[in-house]
């Protein structure tokens, strides 16, 4: 049993006998993967009462005593939910989520929605899918297919909508992208008209915020077939409102290096890369700035700076979708540097340590995600010019350089060559030590008096 079965079942003994048993509903994913034989880990609770989902939150805190005022449960009135943790308990880091069943009307200029208690069906056919409408009986482990469609929609491995998909969409047209999503994590179809109703509505997607939007493209980053979902988001047009740059790449013919256009290339870059968030959008944008940057000469296609252009575009791009600047800082720097180890033979030979440590030095940080970014690229240029042997030797090759700090760790300070030099803060002690770290770079055990000699030369020379 895992530790979420153990816990709907101490909720299930929690309010057995009480105003609650039969009212407390599990809805949506838990119910889903469930079914779909996988293991479920949301705990999303629907009680059909008026004001249930606050209420009950408020009364199984006390029950369990771990409530606190203004925080556990957090509460929000106007949409009645609230959220909680059963502290003290072994389900302690276990979040919980629960809601009144409702009926959701929006305004046409915003996408915050007044709601109102409502039975069951009502809620979820205000819902995105039929297969997250499902709901189970915490009591009884009964469960509810009030759209009828839904255990059906599993079997067939289908998205669709429990309303008429224009109704839903307009209801909150974030809803396309989470079809998107849901189609690709599962590898399931999305109906026709769901997908005719998707094309129709693309436009509606401009008024839902930029931090919404990112989290649903960072699920589909996150799935098996990254590639496929951004395939659906390209066709049904709502890539061209997220991130019309990326639409650019359609079609983007290469050079010999590639078998395939930049579009199909990326996409199967983003598919081979490592999955965590960095690595997966720096794979997404590494060649965005290509389009900007063709040249065609008698040598062949060219895309000479691509990657400093696209540094500039990903970042505009990113800060549009309201990232954290120090995602995008990471991000930035792997698209900017993903060229830099082309030449490197697939031996790892052809480049020296002292520009390894430079390059650690330089990722802060960032270098596995960098690497895996240039492995991922590698293997997607076509049969002729793939070659994953660079990458697996460039890591041997940072592994025999030893434990060598990401921040050079200098012989000497600023303040002993302001001593040595009789110098006063300044540019001068900056590019002494510039020269210094150049040295550290060359030979990290290099010794303090040895680049002090070699700084006097420098000096010397410089005045001769």
């Amino acid at each position: 049993m895992t530790l979420e079965e153990k816990l709907i079942q101490f909720i299930r003994n929690k309010i057995k006998d009480t105003v609650y048993q039969n009212h407390v509903w599990l809805a949506g994913g838990y119910v889903r993967d469930e079914l779909m034989g996988n293991v479920p880990k949301d705990i999303d609770l629907l009680i059909d009462l008026p004001d249930g989902g606050i209420e009950f939150a408020e009364w199984i805190t006390k029950e369990v005593g771990c409530f606190v005022d203004s925080s556990n449960p957090v509460v929000f009135p106007k949409f009645g939910t609230a959220k909680f943790n059963l502290w003290g308990t072994e389900f302690n880091d276990i979040p919980i989520e629960c809601v009144m069943s409702r009926a959701e009307k929006y305004e046409p200029s915003s996408r915050k929605p007044d709601v109102e208690f409502a039975t069951l069906r009502d809620d979820v056919l205000r819902r995105d899918l039929t297969i997250n409408a499902l709901l189970k009986s915490v009591s009884t482990g009964e469960i509810l297919d009030l759209t009828h469609m839904g255990i059906e929609d599993i079997e067939l491995g289908i998205c669709r909508t429990p309303l008429d998909p224009d109704v839903t969409f307009k209801d909150d047209p974030l809803r396309m992208l989470r079809a998107i999503r849901f189609a690709t994590k599962y590898n399931f179809d999305i109906t026709n008209p769901v997908w005719e109703s998707m094309k129709r509505n693309t436009k509606s997607l401009e008024f839902i915020s930029s931090e919404r939007i990112q989290d649903e493209l960072n699920k589909i980053l996150l799935t098996n077939l990254v590639g496929e979902g951004f395939e659906l988001l390209l066709l049904s047009g709502l890539l061209g409102v997220v991130i019309p740059e990326l639409t650019l790449l359609c079609g983007l013919t290469q050079n010999k290096y590639h078998a395939f256009t930049a579009w199909t290339h990326t996409m199967l870059t983003v598919n081979n890369a490592e999955k965590n968030l960095v690595t997966r959008w720096a794979s997404l944008l590494h060649d965005i700035g290509k389009f900007n940057t063709v040249s065609d000469t008698d040598t062949g296609r060219h895309f000479y700076e691509h990657h400093k252009v696209g540094a500039l575009i990903g970042e505009k791009i990113l800060r549009r979708l309201k990232f954290s600047n120090e995602f995008i800082e990471s991000v930035v720097f792997i698209i900017r540097n993903h060229m830099r180890l082309k030449d490197v033979k697939s031996d790892g030979s052809g480049i020296s340590d002292k520009s390894l440590r430079r390059l650690r030095h330089h990722a802060n940080g960032n270098l596995d995600n960098l690497l895996d970014l240039m492995n991922a690229d590698n293997i997607s240029h076509g049969t002729d010019y793939d070659n994953p042997e660079i990458i697996k030797s460039i890591r041997k090759r940072f592994k025999s350089l030893g434990d060598v700090s990401v921040k050079p760790k200098l012989p000497v300070t600023g303040f002993q060559i302001m001593e040595e030099f009789n110098l006063t803060p300044g540019i001068e002690v900056g590019r002494l030590l510039g020269l210094v770290t150049e040295m550290w770079y060359e030979n990290p055990d290099i010794a303090s008096t040895e680049v002090i000699e070699t700084l006097k030369r420098s000096i010397s020379n410089e005045t001769i």
